[in-house]
């Protein structure tokens, strides 16, 4: 079977694997430090947060903004056309830093501009016919994503607004 020195190695060659996979799983341990937030300044949803159980690798921060406009239609006399005008949109940036970290911990704040993928579920959406003009009545936004990535690990939270 196995002489001494086949077990000797096949126990280091062990002991050796568990150590490189207990150092990759102590390395990193990816977590948000308390709540991220959200705030609409203008035509961005600014998002800012910490997290914390880094490792060396870059960080890639996506932010995913989903609401709705209603838009309204308006006649060439001047009338606006009744009914339910909402057109979903969606706005996503995504950013790679480099860690700078201190004690394992990184600090984020990502402005999402949701002014274009606004203008376009506005160019989307149809009015009777093209003489017609198109005008943004309200904004809502249902949530804000933001999934962190480093060293193939990955965090997400959702948050209204």
């Amino acid at each position: 079977m196995f002489n001494k020195v086949s077990r000797v190695a096949l126990g280091l060659f062990v002991l050796a694997a568990l150590t490189v996979t207990a150092g990759k799983a102590l390395a990193a341990s990816l977590h948000f430090v308390g709540s991220p937030k959200a705030a609409v300044v203008g035509d961005a949803v600014v998002v800012s947060g910490k997290v914390a159980g880094l490792g060396n690798g870059d960080i890639t921060v996506t932010v995913e903004v989903e609401g709705e406009v209603t838009v309204l239609c308006v006649s060439p006399g001047g009338n606006v056309a009744p009914g339910q005008n909402k057109e979903p949109f969606t706005a996503v940036d995504s950013r790679t830093f480099v860690p700078s970290a201190k004690n394992g911990q990184f600090t984020f704040t990502i402005a999402v501009d949701v002014a274009d993928a606004i203008a376009e579920a506005v160019a989307q959406h149809e009015c009777a016919n093209r003489n017609w003009t198109k005008e943004v009545d309200d904004v809502s936004f249902n949530s804000v994503t933001i999934t962190v990535e480093q060293d193939g690990q990955t965090i997400s939270r959702t948050l209204g607004l």
